[in-house]
C-alpha cells in the first residue's frame, strides 16, 4: 500500500552526493555519522532486496545542523510548557540525551526504515536498516513524546509525582521538572534549588560545578536562556544582526523571525515588525526588491534598537506563595487599533508577607486586516483572541485560578454582556464565542491609559518596552491592598 520510493531515494541520494562535492565539510559529517552508527550497531545491512519503501538519507546530522520538531497533539504546546515551568518556586530541567539511540525497532519492522548510503560514488549503493528509531524526521517529536507518555502509564504507580510531569512539563525529549526511570539516562540538569542538583552526579549537570561562583553561566530551556543561580530569571537571546546597506523583504521577514519569543513576551516589539512588514507584501514587492528610503531606514533603526534587550531579565516565577500556588488570580487585557489587534495576560499572586504581585505571563497580537479596519469589530476580535488565549491557558496548564478579562472599548464590553442572537452574524458569532469560552468569568472595563493592551496593538521599539511597568506588571490597581481580600485566607 505503501508503493516504491527506491527510485526517488536514489535520486535524492545523488543529490546529496552532488552538495558532497561542493562541500568537503558535509561529506565527512556525512561519512563519520554513519560509521558512527554502524559502529555502535544502530544500522545492519538490509537482508534482501526489496521494494519496501525506502528514503535516502537527507537529515543533516546533529553536527552540521540541529533540526528543529514540529508540533504534534501528543505533546503539549512549547508555551504551555514553558508557562508550566514558571509557576513552581523550584525548577528543574533535564535532557532525555540519546533517547532515540535507545529506542529499538522490532525487527520485522525494519524494512520500513532503510535508506540509501555509499562512501564514494565509485561504490554500489548500498541499502542499510535503521535498527533504532530514527530522529529528525517530521514524525520524530511524536515517537518520543509517546514513549514518554508510554512511561508515564507504564511506571506512573511507582512515581505518582511524576505522572504530571511527563504529561504537561516535556516537550519532545526536554524535561521540565523531571523524574528517571524506563532506562532512560537524564543528563543536562539544571535547577534553581542547590539541594535538587546536590542529588545528581555532577557529570550529569548541564554545567560544571563552578556554575555558582560563574553566575553569569545561562541554561538553553526550549530555546530561552535561563539563569538558575542569578535571580533565576530569564534572558532574551538575541541575534546578531550584520551590517546591511540594502533592505529587501526578504531580509526583513528573515530577520524578524530571528527574534524567538514562544510566550509574547516581546510581543510590542514582534508585532511591530508584523505592522512593518504588511505595507510591502500588500504592495506584491518582490522578495529581492529593494524596499524604498523611508522604509529601508525604520527597519534599520528598529534591527539597531533591538540590541537594547540583552540586559532585559523576566522573573522566571510568577507565583509568589511558598506554601501554596491556589492564592492567585489571572488577568487578560485586551485592545485594538487601526494597526492591529492583541492581548496579555497576568498573573496577580499574594506572598507570604501579604503583599501582592502581578507579572506578565503572555500574550498574543494579530495585525489588523488591510480591509475592514472598523474598530468596534476589532475591539471585538481582540477579545476573542484573548477568550482563546485563555482558554488555551486554563486547557493544557496547570493553572486554575479566577479570571477576570478587561477591555476599553465600551462597545464591545455592552455586546459580551448582551444576547449573541441580537447582532448580525459577524458580532453575532464571535459574541457567543466570547461567551462560552468565558462563562465563568467576568468582563470589566479599564481606561485605554492603563491597559497594557494597548502597547500590543500599535507596537513598540525595544528600547521603549524594556523598562515599561504597565507592560510587565500591568496597571497599578492590580495590586492594591484592596484585591487581598479577593484571595482565599487558606
Amino acid at each position: 500500500m505503501l508503493g516504491d520510493s527506491y527510485p526517488a531515494a536514489v535520486r535524492r541520494f545523488q543529490q546529496m552526493e552532488k552538495r558532497f562535492f561542493i562541500d568537503d565539510h558535509l561529506r565527512k559529517s556525512y561519512s563519520e555519522f554513519m560509521e558512527e552508527y554502524e559502529r555502535l550497531g544502530h544500522i545492519e545491512l538490509s537482508p534482501v532486496a526489496s521494494r519496501s519503501p525506502q528514503f535516502s538519507f537527507t537529515s543533516m546530522p546533529s553536527s552540521v545542523q540541529r533540526v528543529r520538531p514540529q508540533k504534534y497533539h501528543i505533546q503539549p504546546a512549547l508555551f504551555a510548557t514553558i508557562i508550566n515551568f514558571r509557576l513552581p518556586r523550584f525548577a528543574i530541567s533535564a535532557d532525555a540525551e540519546k533517547m532515540f539511540r535507545q529506542m529499538w525497532v522490532h525487527p520485522d519492522d525494519r524494512k520500513f526504515q532503510q535508506i540509501l548510503w555509499r562512501n564514494n560514488p565509485s561504490e554500489p549503493n548500498r541499502k542499510y536498516q535503521l535498527k533504532t528509531v530514527t530522529y529528525g524526521l517530521a514524525s520524530s517529536p511524536f515517537h518520543a513524546a509517546r514513549v514518554l507518555n508510554q512511561l508515564a502509564t507504564d511506571e506512573g504507580h511507582r512515581f505518582p509525582l511524576a505522572v504530571p510531569v511527563i504529561r504537561k512539563g516535556t516537550y519532545v525529549d526536554d524535561v521540565l521538572r523531571s523524574t528517571k526511570s524506563g532506562g532512560f539516562v537524564f543528563r543536562k540538569w539544571a535547577s534553581n534549588c542547590k539541594t535538587v542538583l546536590s542529588q545528581v552526579p555532577e557529570e550529569l549537570w548541564e554545567t560544571s560545578a563552578d556554575l555558582e561562583l560563574d553566575r553569569s553561566q545561562a541554561v538553553k530551556t526550549l530555546g530561552l536562556l535561563w539563569f538558575p543561580h542569578q535571580h533565576d530569571v530569564f534572558k532574551i537571546k538575541v541575534p546578531a544582526l550584520p551590517e546591511l546597506e540594502v533592505v529587501t523583504k526578504r531580509i526583513v521577514v528573515s530577520e524578524m523571525s530571528q527574534l524567538f519569543d514562544p510566550l509574547g513576551l516581546l510581543g510590542p516589539v514582534v508585532v511591530s515588525a508584523k505592522m512593518f512588514i504588511q505595507s510591502p507584501w500588500a504592495a506584491h514587492i518582490s522578495w529581492e526588491s529593494e524596499l524604498a528610503k523611508e522604509a529601508a531606514v525604520w527597519w534599520k533603526k528598529y534591527r539597531a534598537n533591538i540590541k537594547e534587550l540583552i540586559p532585559l531579565q523576566v522573573p522566571k516565577r510568577v507565583l509568589w506563595n511558598k506554601d501554596t500556588e491556589r492564592q492567585y488570580s489571572v488577568h487578560c487585557f485586551c485592545d485594538a487599533s487601526q494597526k492591529g489587534f492583541g492581548c496579555c495576560v497576568y498573573i496577580v499572586s499574594l506572598d507570604e508577607y501579604g503583599q501582592l504581585h502581578s507579572h506578565l505571563l503572555t500574550s498574543k497580537s494579530r495585525v489588523a486586516p488591510l480591509r475592514g479596519k472598523l474598530i468596534p469589530r476589532l475591539e471585538l476580535r481582540a477579545a476573542l483572541l484573548g477568550s482563546q488565549l485563555v482558554h488555551c491557558i486554563r486547557t493544557d496548564t496547570n493553572i486554575t485560578g479566577p479570571i477576570t478579562f478587561w477591555t476599553d472599548s465600551t462597545i464591545a464590553l455592552h455586546c459580551i454582556k448582551s444576547r449573541s442572537n441580537s447582532w448580525k452574524v459577524f458580532v453575532s458569532n464571535r459574541v457567543a464565542e466570547i461567551q462560552r469560552l468565558t462563562k465563568d468569568a467576568q468582563w470589566m472595563h479599564v481606561p485605554t491609559d492603563l491597559n497594557p493592551a494597548d502597547h500590543i496593538s500599535r507596537g513598540l521599539l525595544a528600547s521603549q518596552i524594556i523598562y515599561d511597568k504597565l507592560w510587565w506588571h500591568g496597571p497599578e490597581y492590580l495590586t492594591f491592598p484592596a484585591n487581598v481580600s479577593d484571595f482565599d485566607a487558606e
